[in-house]
């Protein structure tokens, strides 16, 4: 994936390989969990998930399953994400946010087209199915 910076008044800068910042951020949630918090389980993360978290894109999407982690970002906030891919060089999504009390108060999600190829990581453990609404069982 190839990503520009313009400046006003200026020509556009040459392509540069790299991640979306908010993608590297939202990531971080996802792989933190070894500062995990006691408090906000996955399965915490599920049930906010099955509230509020946005079913129909994935549902539409066609997964089925899906990598559920809690950590805590470099501001000290619990955070929860979900990952979703079906196998190497297929789309793929990620949806994490910042939890507040018993929820996540806002799912930020980035995508990508090929699994492995414009993604850092491989395999994923999945520890939640997705059911043909876009919601979310433990496994």
């Amino acid at each position: 994936m190839l990503h520009t910076q313009e400046v006003a008044g200026s020509k556009p800068a040459a392509p540069t390989p790299g991640l979306p910042r908010r993608w590297v951020i939202v990531f971080a949630l996802l792989i933190a969990a070894v500062g995990c918090s006691s408090f906000f389980s996955a399965s915490d993360c599920v049930a906010s998930w099955n509230e509020d978290g946005p079913h129909a894109t994935i549902a539409a999407e066609g997964y089925v399953v899906a990598e559920i982690s809690v950590g805590e970002n470099k501001a000290g906030q619990t955070g929860c994400g979900a990952l979703f891919h079906s196998a190497p060089r297929r789309p793929w999504r990620v949806y994490g946010g910042v939890v507040e009390g018993r929820t996540v108060l806002r799912w930020d999600t980035q995508a990508g087209s090929s699994w492995t190829v414009d993604s850092p990581e491989g395999p994923i453990d999945a520890t939640a199915r997705v059911r043909p609404d876009g919601t979310l069982t433990s496994t």
